[in-house]
């Protein structure tokens, strides 16, 4: 049936109800000049213009109105996602954090398993938080025995791809079925496809002890009543989804009682009674598993010796044939003939020209003279003076209204992580070249490096009727090198005005809508309301980046800060406690440059100079984050260095000293620090002592070597000749942040050190590094190359704080 349309009889909102603002309007003139106006008839001019700038006021009102969707909708019919939103699945999700958040991932991510448990290893030198992970695989994979210590490995792998900071997986080891018999009788509800019906029965034992996890499609879940919470609650999954409600842990103790009341439930089963597990002529009315085990009863043995019987209507049943036994259980977490949907649908708008304008000019009647063909060349100077002046007049109505579209159309670059670009003033050709979409439509604005990262949003009245007269310096094109006639010289001095950005007219409006302190005040406010509206505290933001230098304005810094926080917030996100994945980082140089390139700069911030005009374009490029970067290194580290905006620091140190020195040792090591290692060496401590100790993290065969730092900590290692790092104010604010960001369970330790010792710590760190991942048969072991790492941490000198 096609929906019906139909008119609902209410009033309109006042910003769509044409009499109510009408009257609105008519009361203020009776209250503000009501002695000295008193026609207020249709007829009278001031009613007239009221009546136009109040249908004019109903359009906006009904664009104000617009869904969401449809005001971030560009004209390609796309929606304005990036860098305005995340999709839940990527800003809701997390890294692997808790014991189920690394089933979910090893069940998602490696083919043949179907469940997990992850115990904890306590008796561990120094107490490391180390973890033994067990697999239960699929039937098909575990009766292949030869693949089975292969899926160890693979899942050894996956889970240091998705390791905390501070954590320590030993090889997974696959579940070892601890197999029993079972002894009694099962009365079935029919007695036809016995094959199918035992191995529902066996499939039902199974999935009670250790159930099979399955991943979901979103709609599924939905459809179940999973809230979006659960669903997205963990890691993100390449398969689908698996709510923490579907996780059970496994049963390491059955009774004869238990096992009866599982065999009841099978829907082909009537009643069971089940008096004994048997086990190599021992009888028992109780079954246990260890972690390393799991129950199994094993239902066909049990039929065929006997002890197990089936009945129907108290006959009992012969054992099924070798044809009969075979049998497919169907998948429930699969539709039929529907693929699982992986990712929340993203809302569909219609587009919308808001930013448009149609000048009221133009639709008022044509006796006042304003419109198109309202001045002709042999009109007298009086009444055109006349229609310029009510012109004039008009055009402030028009300008505010234009204005307040342009806000409403721009409210996806009003809201956005980026900043706007600012261009670069010295060439007009570069100004050009660096515009976006919006820009390039309107080559008006902004006025190159004059403003930076606009709030309010403005556009020219060029296409007011005969409005260039009430332009100031309208005629300041009116040159020309070349013969034209007077028509065509005229046309294009006044094609050259408007598209000059420059000019008297888009100047002045400059200046009227942007003042610089202000802007940057209600950016700052616009980036709190986005942080705070992602879950990140904008005090604890402002106090970490307090001191940090971009630009050299305090506002401007805090703009940038935060603009570039927030474009990297789903990634910082997601990878927020996670460790680097040691096994497939990068290889890093053990060599501390004798010389810094040249091209230091560009090899730091990629060109980026600051020559009292901050390009973020060149800056957002920069410092944008890749899924390879949290290969590389950890979350915290890729945080710290943006906040504290350690790449500006560099380069700003090493080009001083550069400049002062030449090229000494410390812009050596500084380069190579911030090129190397994001501009501080950073230690997992029981990352280097699970190194030093090999297997012996659990059999503890040597004696524990000293470590002066806390065993469960991360430390962090700084140049003591860069000036920032030696303050009390910098250590602040590094306690601020590692209090907000580290997992609770680590602590951190906070170090200076001179060049001497510094370069040391770089060779033996670069060392033991790379023989983690790129050293398959290196001259000296992993083990001996974390031992002199760790001799040489035991020289540094803590930082002691009140």
């Amino acid at each position: 049936m096609s929906k019906l349309n139909y008119i609902v009889d209410h009033p309109l909102p006042i910003n769509r109800n044409f009499e109510a603002l009408k009257n609105l309007g008519l009361a203020y003139i009776q209250r503000y000049a009501g002695t000295q106006w008193t026609n207020l008839n249709a007829s009278d001019p001031g009613v007239t213009i009221l009546e136009q700038v109040c249908y004019a006021l109903t359009e906006l009102g009904y664009c104000n109105d617009f869904p969401v969707e449809d005001i971030l909708t560009r004209p390609d019919g796309k929606l304005m996602m990036e860098n305005q939103f995340f999709t839940p699945e990527e800003i809701l999700t997390t890294a692997s954090v808790t014991t189920n958040d690394y089933i979910k991932y090893l069940i998602d991510g490696i083919d043949g398993v179907t469940n997990a448990v992850i115990i904890p290893i306590n008796d561990t030198p120094y107490n490391l938080n180390t973890y033994q992970v067990y697999l239960q695989l699929s039937e098909d994979v575990l009766n292949n025995h030869s693949t089975n210590a292969d899926h160890c490995k693979t899942a050894f792998y996956y889970l240091n791809k998705s390791r905390n900071i501070g954590e320590l997986f030993l090889m997974p080891q696959v579940l070892q079925p601890k197999s029993y018999t079972i002894s009694g009788y099962i009365d079935l509800k029919v007695e036809k496809g016995l094959g199918t019906i035992i191995a529902g029965i066996q499939n039902q034992i199974r999935q009670s002890i250790f159930p099979d996890v399955a991943t979901e499609g979103y709609t599924q879940l939905m459809a179940k009543g999973i809230a979006i919470n659960d669903i997205f609650n963990g890691p993100l999954l390449k398969t689908g989804w698996i709510p923490t409600s579907a996780l059970v842990s496994k049963k390491n103790a059955l009774t004869t009682i238990a096992i009866s009341s599982i065999i009841t439930e099978c829907i082909s089963v009537s009643s069971a009674s089940i008096t004994s597990f048997d086990d190599k002529d021992k009888v028992y009315s109780q079954i246990s598993s260890i972690d390393n085990e799991i129950l199994y009863v094993d239902l066909i043995t049990s039929l065929t010796n006997g002890s197990l019987e089936l009945y129907y209507k108290g006959k009992k049943l012969s054992l099924p044939t070798q044809e009969n036994q075979e049998y497919v259980i169907p998948d429930n977490n699969i539709l039929p003939g529907a693929e699982q949907q992986l990712q929340t649908p993203i809302p569909k708008g219609r587009y919308r020209d808001i930013n448009s304008y149609y000048s009221i000019q133009n639709t008022f009647p044509e006796i006042y003279a304003i419109g198109v063909n309202a001045v002709h060349y042999n009109t007298p100077q009086t009444k055109i003076a006349q229609s310029r002046q009510l012109k004039g007049f008009l055009t402030l109505f028009d300008q505010v209204l234009a204005n307040q579209f342009s806000q409403l159309a721009n409210v996806g670059n009003l809201f956005s992580f980026k900043n706007t670009i600012t261009g670069v003033p010295s060439q007009r050709e570069e100004y050009y070249a660096v515009q976006d979409a919006f820009q390039k439509i309107h080559p008006e604005y902004p006025v190159p490096y004059l403003s930076f990262s606009a709030t309010y949003f403005y556009q020219t009245l060029y296409d007011i009727p005969n409005i260039r007269p009430l332009l100031k310096d309208n005629g300041v094109f009116n040159f020309s090198t070349e013969l034209e006639r007077p028509k065509q010289k005229e046309e294009n001095s006044w094609l050259a005005y408007k598209h000059d950005p420059y000019n008297a007219y888009s100047w002045g409006l400059m200046q009227l809508m942007e003042d610089e302190e202000d802007n940057l005040t209600r950016r700052n406010t616009i980036l709190n309301h986005l942080l705070a509206r992602h879950g990140e505290s904008p005090e604890v933001i402002m106090a970490i980046i307090e001191s940090t230098v971009y630009s050299g304005s305090v506002l401007k810094d805090q703009v940038i800060f935060k603009s570039l926080y927030l474009q990297n917030l789903d990634l910082l996100s997601y990878n927020r406690q996670k460790g680097y994945n040691y096994q497939e980082a990068d290889k890093i140089s053990d060599v501390i440059p004798e010389e810094v390139p040249k091209n230091f700069e560009h090899l730091i911030l990629g060109g980026y100079a600051n020559d009292f005009i901050f390009n973020s374009e060149k800056i957002d490029a920069a410092e944008k984050l890749t899924y390879q970067d949290f290969i590389n290194y950890s979350g915290i580290e890729l945080k710290m260095s943006l906040l504290f905006g350690l790449k500006v620091l560099y380069k700003n140190f090493i080009a001083s000293t550069i400049c002062n020195y030449g090229s000494t040792i410390y812009s050596n090591i500084s380069f190579w620090i911030i090129t190397q290692r994001q501009g501080f060496i950073f230690i997992e401590l029981p990352l280097l002592l699970k190194t030093v100790y090999g297997n012996d993290i659990i059999n503890k065969t040597e004696n524990i070597l000293e470590c002066q730092f806390d065993s469960n900590s991360v430390l962090l290692i700084f140049p003591d000749f860069v000036p920032e790092f030696i303050t009390d104010d910098f250590s602040n604010r590094v306690a601020l942040f590692m209090q907000d960001t580290l997992p609770v369970h680590i602590d951190y330790n906070y170090v200076t050190t001179g060049w001497e010792l510094l370069t040391e710590i770089i060779v033996a760190f670069s060392d033991w590094h790379n023989s983690l991942r790129y050293s398959p048969k290196p001259v000296l072991s992993s083990r001996e190359k974390a031992i002199v790492l760790l001799d040489l941490i035991n020289e540094l000198k803590p930082k002691s704080y009140e």
